[in-house]
């Protein structure tokens, strides 16, 4: 037979139907006479569809260009959690550089007010602020009129030692220090002080805050009930503590104390224990409370002219008359009298007067 030309021209030559090369077959529509097309491929025989594999065994690791940031990689990264110890405070000592100009530099304490001492800028509040955000702010103050650029470093050399203050209705009122590294809660600070009076408001509690030299500090309400029952140490709902926070725990009777010393009054008469009585901090301090401390009245007692002496700074003597049997037998307890250190309350004989 004829051999093929490589290439196969525009126009095919005419054969005759008598030549020998008529009985060629011709050469299918499909393929290009010369090339190396390959042949169509066959289609693929079914299988069995394989069985799933653990992806922890089979599982592709995808390929990471250089200078590209992995996604799983990045949602696995948990930002960084800012503890209160991360804060600038006063008695901190810190060290500011300008990176433009080497006059801008300061190394030492922050002062009582939150501030260090600046050129150009005075004195610059950096208290509660983290090392980074006094960096830009003070980057900001310098820009403003100053330099051109000025980039500024802030580093923390030692962490002062911050304190708290508790008061009120809590066993051991007074200072606790601050860790220089961490946080302190408020269930932390309340065991420091061993926990509450038993005649503790709990749910009236409160943190009194100053965000600012010069400020009124702001008055934060804190549950206490709620926060024992559902928080756990250290739990996201137990309140981390700044410093120079103080934590107020009224009493039953609303008022604030700032002392763990008990309140005591005389009650002579004709009770069943006559003597000195004591009142927890944060304890409601009246007469039928201080009687029924004393033993309750005896059978002799005359509980319609219950006497209450009271002495007020100056000394001026004051009495007055309590009837009892309308709290005992009514349950009148606004006629009840309120009781101060030192008062004295005679319950006197029900045939004659004392």
């Amino acid at each position: 037979p004829a051999t093929t030309p490589a290439t196969t021209p525009a126009t095919p030559p005419v054969i005759p139907a008598n030549s020998p090369a008529a009985t060629v077959p011709p050469v299918p529509a499909t393929e290009t006479v010369g090339t190396m097309t390959p042949p169509p491929a066959a289609p693929a025989p079914a299988t069995t569809p394989a069985k799933p594999v653990a992806t922890t065994t089979t599982a592709a690791i995808p390929a990471v260009t250089a200078g590209a940031v992995d996604p799983a990689a990045a949602v696995a990264k948990k930002p960084a959690t800012i503890s209160a110890s991360d804060f600038l405070n006063p008695g901190d000592l810190i060290r500011v550089r300008m990176v433009e100009d080497p006059n801008i530099v300061f190394e030492g304490l922050i002062s009582a007010s939150g501030t260090i001492p600046v050129p150009f800028l005075g004195e610059f509040f950096l208290a509660r602020m983290t090392a980074a955000d006094a960096e830009t702010a003070l980057s900001k103050a310098l820009t403003n009129g100053f330099y051109q650029k000025s980039t500024i470093s802030v580093t923390l050399v030692t962490k002062g030692q911050g304190k708290i203050f508790v008061y009120g209705a809590v066993r051991r009122p007074g200072v606790i220090l601050m860790p220089t590294v961490g946080d302190l809660t408020i269930i932390q600070a309340l065991s420091y002080v061993d926990g509450l009076t038993n005649w503790a408001s709990p749910e009236d509690a409160y943190i009194l805050r100053r965000n600012r030299p010069g400020q009124p500090p702001q008055k934060i309400p804190l549950n206490l009930s709620q926060i024992f029952t559902s928080a756990m140490p250290l739990s996201d709902a137990d309140i981390i503590l700044q410093n120079d926070d103080v934590v107020c725990v009224p009493g039953l009777s609303g008022a604030l104390f700032f002392s763990s010393d008990t309140c005591e009054v005389m009650v002579v008469g004709e009770v069943r224990t006559p003597g000195i009585v004591s009142f927890a901090p944060g304890e409601q301090r009246t007469v039928m409370r201080a009687i029924f401390k004393a033993g309750g009245f005896d059978k002799f007692a005359k509980q319609n002219k219950v006497r209450v002496i009271q002495y007020a700074k100056d000394k001026k003597r004051t009495e007055q008359i309590l009837d009892a049997t309308k709290i005992m037998d009514k349950g009148d307890l606004d006629s009840d009298i309120e009781i101060k250190p030192g008062d004295m309350i005679i319950v006197p004989q029900s045939t004659f007067k004392m």
